[in-house]
């Protein structure tokens, strides 16, 4: 049951190929910069002197945002501008540090986490249409709202006009619309089941919940 509702959830959320815009984050900080310094460059093999200059890279990278984001003297539209600027320019300096091998690595291993996440989401889809007894008409046009709203994610992540919370805002706005397709395409019946099985994972939630504070209580 669990394992069908996150399906779904995986269909609407479709994730792009590196990190969403997080929305905890300290001003300042740009989500996604320490982990490119650290996660996504984790299986590039960086030597010393290059984990020395990544992390000198991102630590003038967020005391610029810092600076930036203190200014109160500047508009939101050149506040944006100068904020893509700088991702641009972070961006560059962090492909600077890599050697040929290590970038042809990353782009390696972006493939790699594409064909497993269409790998993953092709498997929910198999349970979805199990559990709602879809038909492969559905499954097929599912599958191509799938592929569309995938190329609209990552064009937005792409887009270096756009701000975090820009970004943010197009993404959320995605998902509204990744929604209401996804329900255009199921018939009242599947609906009617689906929200029912919704309503019991939120019970079953609420009750493992309301039993683990009882046992912390206990303790």
């Amino acid at each position: 049951m669990k394992k069908m509702i996150l399906g779904l959830a995986a269909l609407v959320m479709v994730t792009c190929t590196f990190a969403q815009p997080s929305t905890n984050h300290r001003k300042g900080k740009h989500p996604g910069m320490e982990q490119r310094g650290a996660l996504g460059f984790k299986d590039l093999d960086l030597t010393e002197t290059q984990k020395q200059q990544v992390k000198a890279i991102n630590e003038n990278f967020h005391q610029q945002m810092q600076t930036l984001n203190s200014k109160e003297n500047i508009t939101v539209k050149e506040q944006r501008t100068q904020k893509a600027n700088l991702l641009k320019a972070h961006k560059e300096q962090l492909q600077a540090v890599l050697t040929p091998d290590q970038k042809q690595k990353m782009v390696e291993k972006k493939a790699e986490m594409q064909k497993n996440r269409l790998a993953m989401q092709d498997k929910r889809l198999e349970t979805l249409k199990s559990k709602l007894a879809l038909s492969d008409a559905q499954v097929a046009t599912i599958k191509s709202k799938q592929q569309s709203n995938q190329a609209k994610m990552e064009a937005i992540m792409k887009d270096e006009k756009m701000d975090q919370a820009q970004k943010k805002q197009q993404i959320v706005s995605l998902r509204k619309e990744m929604k209401n397709e996804l329900y255009e395409v199921l018939t009242p019946e599947q609906k009617a089941k689906l929200e029912a099985l919704k309503t019991e994972r939120r019970d079953k939630t609420k009750s493992f919940k309301g039993h683990r504070m009882h046992n912390d209580a206990v303790k």
